[in-house]
């Protein structure tokens, strides 16, 4: 896991300018704190940082982390000249979930009763990816509902979304549990 991280390090000096996106950064950068001492991963962590200290003198190489646990990444990270700038991106308000719902719903087999605007009062506190799982959900409710009882259309309702929403907030509650452990 080393040599591909330093690999990785390696072929952005070579393609600079370019940029290295970690995604869910708190993922790598917990395990130090892990009790269970993953060493491989412990490793994984400290060549990341040497290989960022070095970038400091190269030049058009940009590394960008991504978290939604700022709170559990290793302080390490985000000393000057490393993960120094944050960024913080806020959920959506009303306006932005309204628009991300019409992103999502246009080119679906909607139902014309549905009210946009419950749906979007009810994903209040919800992340644009929430909101695009609950889409995808919805639609994946009524096209099970479809097939279960033999109908022509697969027509997405509101009682779909109800589903879609309800299942949403309790993996996203269910996660949070797991991440207070």
């Amino acid at each position: 896991m080393c040599k591909r991280t330093r690999n990785i390090f390696k072929k952005a000096r070579q393609l600079a300018p370019t940029i290295i996106f970690f995604d869910e950064i708190d993922a790598i950068t917990k395990t130090r704190f892990n009790t269970e001492n993953n060493i491989s991963s412990n490793n994984v962590v400290a060549q990341i940082l040497t290989e960022m200290d070095g970038i400091s003198k190269l030049k058009d190489i940009i590394v960008v982390g991504a978290t939604n646990r700022i709170d559990i990444v290793d302080p390490a990270f985000l000393r000057p000249g490393r993960f120094d700038i944050k960024l913080e991106i806020p959920l959506p308000d009303e306006k932005s979930r309204e628009k991300i719902f019409e992103i999502y719903i246009k080119d679906m087999n909607t139902d014309k009763n549905i009210n946009l605007k419950e749906l979007i009062n009810e994903t209040e506190g919800l992340s644009g990816a929430d909101i695009y799982s609950i889409c995808r959900d919805a639609g994946m409710n009524a096209v099970r509902e479809a097939i279960q009882n033999n109908l022509d259309t697969n027509k997405i309702t509101k009682k779909h979304f109800k589903i879609a929403i309800k299942e949403n907030k309790k993996n996203n509650s269910d996660k949070e549990e797991l991440l207070a452990r």
